[in-house]
């Protein structure tokens, strides 16, 4: 069974970026890689026992970017796509970023940043 846990500083777990104070969930497999040991070892990662209504809101706020949904888009592939989730982080800097904002990305050209564009929309 998942656990829910906010991080106190921003990290990539399971191949996902994630901002401070994101929420995320951690079954026991994830708990068990060396990179959620030092989270918990260093005091980063707090228990959530219930949600509220202000943790909810800032769940939704902070969608993380799902890499699958950017290799999609034929031409992005894992490199390209890292790249992007570096770069905006979530989803909705991702759907404010303009074309010209997102074919800055390293290997991005324009018509893949208007693929993106139009993917990360829908």
């Amino acid at each position: 069974m998942a656990e829910r846990y906010k991080l106190r500083v921003g990290t990539r777990i399971d191949g996902k970026i994630y901002r401070p104070g994101s929420v995320v969930e951690l079954d026991e497999e994830l708990k068990e890689t060396q990179q959620v040991k030092d989270l918990f070892e260093n005091d980063y990662l707090e228990p959530i026992e219930e949600d509220t209504e202000e943790e909810q809101e800032e769940e939704e706020e902070t969608r993380q970017i799902d890499r699958t949904t950017l290799t999609a888009v034929e031409g992005i592939g894992d490199t390209y796509a890292d790249r992007i989730i570096a770069e905006f982080e979530s989803v909705e800097a991702l759907q404010e970023a303009s074309v010209e904002e997102i074919a800055e990305v390293q290997g991005v050209n324009a018509p893949l940043a208007e693929e993106v564009k139009e993917v990360i929309e829908e």
